[in-house]
């Protein structure tokens, strides 16, 4: 009789054993997304003032097609993000005025650059 009962209950533990593991999944992935204000830049000196020279402060050479970010100091330079409207692009800048919940985008015109504005996305972390 008892070993009835085992064999009955059997597929609601298993059903919740794999909802568990459902919602661990999840909460994992959704980790990976926050909110960011995200500004845009090119390499003028209106832009960049002193430090318009094409060369990130990880060192990085900027090219026509690149896809950098800058990120404040806690985020460590090669991290990439996948910014909606935009792609993925890789930490290789600082900026005095990125901090906290902030990434600046690189453009390689001014006017896009100024035309990308400020935006509020939902980013993903790819590592």
């Amino acid at each position: 009789m008892r070993h009835d009962i085992k064999i009955k209950y059997y597929p609601i533990v298993i059903f919740f054993v794999i909802l568990s593991f459902v919602f661990v999944v999840i909460h994992l992935e959704y980790k990976k997304y926050a909110w960011y204000y995200i500004s845009a830049y090119c390499a003028c000196k209106e832009c960049c003032e002193g430090y318009a020279d094409g060369i990130t402060a990880s060192g990085y050479v900027l090219t026509e097609t690149s896809k950098v970010c800058a990120a404040p100091k806690n985020i460590p330079f090669g991290t990439r993000f996948d910014i909606p409207h935009y792609g993925i692009a890789t930490v290789e800048d600082r900026g005095k005025a990125i901090t906290g919940d902030r990434l600046d985008i690189y453009f390689s015109d001014h006017d896009k650059a100024i035309e990308w504005g400020v935006k509020k996305l939902h980013v993903k972390r790819l590592n």
